[in-house]
């Protein structure tokens, strides 16, 4: 999970993705040729004249309110490069961040809860339902007010309960993981009780929960099951949902040995 696409609009959300986007940038750390993960800054503009070709393009006027936006985003995560922060220009935001993530062979979408219920939860059909829905690869959604308590990404849950999916989860676990000493696996038995409730109450003891997708979309790509549409809705942590149909990363290394079943 090293190629990181995270989605920037300007807003608040932009901001929890952003620092999520870190979050995860510093748990998988450098690889073994020292390389940090690759990240890219997305703005999707959908705003345009349509060229003389026929291809939508930015005007002046629009081209600078988008780096405007983007500026945000370089000064919450200065130490990436100038190459990194784009903007794609799309009919919806969905297809925006889709069609980059599929054109960089993205491992994970990195994007924040939109469309907050009184509550703060997120609402059914909203911008961050409509990017997890037919996702080339892996989504990671940040919770509301994420960038103003994000913390570094320690105690990593996954959903158990023998199914492909899950199995899916826990390699993806044992990846992000890795051979780091200082993080804890826990896994959560789903095989009694309510699933969506134990999985919510879960949340709020972990830093990142991660779930595999049951939905029957498309061949890999990401759909979202009754469990999995509830919890992103409801979830207190940083939530990770892996496509279904795609194969378990490799397990490079083996599950800590500190890692323990929890609640």
């Amino acid at each position: 999970m090293r190629d990181i696409v995270i989605g920037y609009d300007g807003s608040e959300r932009g901001q929890d993705a952003i620092a999520l986007g870190r979050s995860l940038a510093e748990l998988l750390g450098a690889d073994a040729d020292g390389e940090p993960p690759d990240v890219e800054v997305a703005l999707v503009f959908p705003d345009g004249a349509v060229g003389a070709s026929g291809e939508r393009t930015l005007d002046g006027d629009h081209r600078r309110g988008a780096d405007r936006i983007l500026d945000g985003a370089r000064q919450a995560w200065p130490e990436l490069g100038p190459g990194a922060f784009h903007v794609v220009q799309a009919g919806s935001v969905s297809a925006g961040l889709h069609r980059l993530a599929q054109e960089r062979d993205a491992d994970v979408l990195v994007v924040g809860a939109s469309h907050r219920t009184a509550a703060g939860r997120v609402f059914p059909g909203s911008a961050t339902e409509q990017t997890l829905h037919g996702s080339p690869c892996a989504v990671l959604v940040a919770p509301p007010g994420y960038a103003a308590a994000a913390r570094p990404l320690r105690r990593v849950g996954f959903a158990y309960d023998g199914s492909p999916e899950a199995r899916t989860a826990l390699e993806a676990v044992r990846r992000l993981a890795g051979r780091r000493d200082d993080v804890t696996v826990v896994e959560l038995d789903r095989r009694d009780g309510d699933p969506v409730r134990e999985l919510v109450d879960a949340s709020a003891g972990l830093d990142l929960l991660v779930l595999g997708s049951r939905g029957r979309g498309p061949l890999r790509r990401l759909l979202l099951g009754s469990v999995s549409a509830h919890v992103v809705r409801h979830a207190a942590c940083p939530l990770l949902l892996l496509p279904h149909g795609a194969d378990a990363p490799a397990a490079d290394a083996a599950a800590p040995e500190h890692a323990g079943a929890g609640a």
